[in-house]
């Protein structure tokens, strides 16, 4: 009989299993937010948003409308860099002074400022009728670039910020106006304000080149052939030479002078500027 009651502790045993079911069947209720956060993920990485967020920090504070306009039609960079390198080439081989504006398009950062000049870089290849350069045309054609719009340009948001931050010594509202209106004396507007104001050359170069403390760049025959990607050999410096030296026979280049600015005013403007500091350095007797 005391072997028979000996069972009787096993009974609590089958007890003690509902509390295993209890945390089982918790788990599937964890799992609801767990995919939660995995909905909010794909809200939270538009490209639209995260573009955005980069170009204001590039810009610093610059319009998003503004900011994206120049960029949302850029081609793939390597292509634009490949294309600019080759119609570089070309360019020198001609002695075509596009080239000193061409080779700084060339190297320009990935900024509001840089893409736009890059883009203006295309513009004026297309806008030239140079035979030796009409392959290139048919491909930078075939990338659907839109016309500059000066109006909207990062051109005139770098000016109107440098406005925000420059109250005491402004550009003046009637040159702001020429910027707007895309004409040729805008281009050279804001060559000279370049040249004359360190501020201004300051916060271009910077958003230019994307190096700080960066105010201008000198034109030599060296700095132009490194930049424009061409093979730096004595053939090459020769001929870069050159060019340089038809700065003392023209008093301006030939495809800055239209009327109607084609290819995007901060582009020509460089181009004027190194010109006119290219001419400055001839009649001075010498360079930096």
């Amino acid at each position: 009989m005391p072997e028979l009651a000996t069972p009787k502790p096993e009974a609590p045993q089958p007890a003690a299993a509902p509390p295993k079911e209890k945390p089982l069947s918790a788990a599937p209720a964890a799992a609801p937010p767990k995919e939660k956060p995995l909905s909010a993920a794909p809200a939270a990485e538009p490209p639209k948003t995260q573009a955005r967020a980069t170009l204001e920090a590039i810009a610093e504070g610059k319009p998003v409308a503004e900011a994206t306009a120049p960029v949302e039609n850029l081609p793939d960079r390597e292509a634009v860099t490949t294309l600019l390198t080759e119609a570089n080439s070309i360019l020198l081989e001609l002695r075509d002074m596009r080239l000193l504006a061409n080779s700084v398009a060339t190297q320009a950062a990935d900024t509001p400022l840089g893409n736009e000049v890059r883009l203006d870089a295309l513009r004026s290849l297309v806008a030239t009728d140079a035979p030796e350069l009409a392959p290139i045309r048919e491909k930078i054609k075939a990338l659907n670039i839109p016309p500059a719009k000066p109006e909207n340009s990062a051109t005139f948001s770098l000016l109107s910020r440098y406005n925000e931050q420059y109250p005491d010594k402004p550009i003046p509202s009637e040159m702001m106006e020429q910027v707007k209106s895309g004409k040729r004396e805008a281009s050279a507007v804001v060559a000279k304000l370049l040249q004359s104001n360190n501020d201004l050359a300051a916060m271009t170069w910077k958003e230019l080149t994307g190096v700080d403390g960066f105010t201008k760049l000198t034109p030599s025959p060296e700095n132009i052939l490194v930049l424009s990607g061409v093979p730096k050999t004595p053939e090459n410096l020769k001929k870069m030479q050159e060019l340089f030296g038809s700065v003392k026979t023209m008093k301006e280049p030939p495809m800055f002078s239209s009327d109607k600015i084609v290819m995007g005013l901060m582009f020509v403007a460089i181009g004027l500027q190194f010109f006119t500091q290219l001419t400055m350095s001839e009649s001075s007797g010498g360079g930096h």
